[in-house]
């Protein structure tokens, strides 16, 4: 049996934008209340333990809200047949430059390569693929394009080591 290389990416499923903005906020003033007191000398200010503390809650939240979702490489005729099955679009200047279809080529790798997900506790999470990868209601771009670079860098660095084949 092959074993195939596997990489791990972690995709926020519920973003809390809310509180990562809170959170970046108060890494802010920690940083602020540290070289205040660095700079004279004082003792760090008490409110810095009332940063630092909440802070670490806002962690675990948004911490609770993303998955780790470990994706494999291919094997060669796969991933040649799944370049075949999404052709560059005719006359489209970008699908001609990458070698397939920008709009389809990337939730069909993803499909193919995910292999399970992980929540913050180590849980096995059931993986519903389809409301993931949906545009409108499913991951963040940022994430989509996170989990689909490392995808292809598996495929295109990892265990494959064959040249970008361009699908035709």
């Amino acid at each position: 049996m092959v074993t195939r290389p596997t990489a791990t990416v972690t995709i926020t499923i519920d973003a809390h934008s809310d509180l990562v903005a809170e959170a970046a906020a108060l890494r802010a003033e920690e940083k602020r209340l540290a070289l205040a007191a660095a700079r004279t000398g004082d003792d760090i200010d008490p409110r810095a333990s009332e940063v630092q503390a909440r802070l670490a809650e806002l962690e675990q939240h948004i911490a609770e809200g993303q998955i780790h979702v470990r994706v494999r490489t291919l094997g060669h005729g796969q991933y040649r047949n799944l370049l075949k099955n999404h052709p560059p679009k005719p006359d489209d200047e970008i699908d001609a430059k990458v070698g397939y279809d920008v709009d389809t080529f990337g939730a069909a790798l993803i499909r193919a390569v995910t292999v399970n997900a992980v929540d913050h506790a180590g849980d096995l999470v059931d993986l519903d693929l389809d409301a993931l990868l949906d545009d409108d209601e499913g991951v963040s771009p940022y994430d989509f394009e996170q989990w689909f670079r490392t995808a292809l860098a598996l495929q295109t660095q990892g265990g494959n080591r064959v040249p970008l084949l361009r699908a035709s």
